[in-house]
Order: structure tokens, then C-alpha cells, then sequence
């Protein structure tokens, strides 16, 4: 299969137009679940905002909350240890 001129110029804009245009979303990301990852998650928050913009805020509460927050649809992300 050829591909004409025309559609390969047309490919090659798309494909930067898309790789210079930063993501305009930002996502508020919550979570809940085992206070062990509690202060990693502390550490490596600041540079993940900064990195993409989101907010991350983790609540622990214990491997059973996150499960329950999960399951419930409450909460973007848990952890457990158990």
C-alpha cells in the first residue's frame, strides 16, 4: 500500500501537534487504605503534582478502608497490606 504525499504530511502534523500540546487536565486523585505507604506516599507526592498537575491526597485509614473505598468506588486508588 502506498502512502501519498499528502497523508504522510498530514500524519506528520498530527503526530506533533499532539506531542507539543501539553495535557490541559488535571486530576484531583484520592485515595485510602494501609498506613504503611502513608509516608511514601508523602515523599513522592510533591514531585508528582508538580510533574503532571494532579493532586493526590491519601487518607490510610487501614487495608480494610481502602478495600471498602474501592469496592464502594469512593476512592481512586487503595493500598493493602493484607
Amino acid at each position: 500500500m502506498r502512502i501519498s504525499k499528502f497523508s504522510k504530511v498530514a500524519i506528520m502534523a498530527t503526530v506533533a501537534a499532539v506531542a507539543v500540546v501539553p495535557s490541559a487536565v488535571a486530576y484531583d486523585l484520592t485515595g485510602a487504605g494501609a498506613t504503611s505507604v502513608t509516608n511514601f506516599l508523602e515523599k513522592c507526592k510533591t514531585s508528582y503534582q508538580n510533574d503532571t498537575k494532579d493532586t493526590l491526597s491519601y487518607s490510610g485509614g487501614g487495608s480494610s478502608t481502602g478495600k471498602t473505598a474501592i469496592n464502594a468506588g469512593t476512592k481512586d486508588l487503595a493500598f493493602s497490606d493484607s
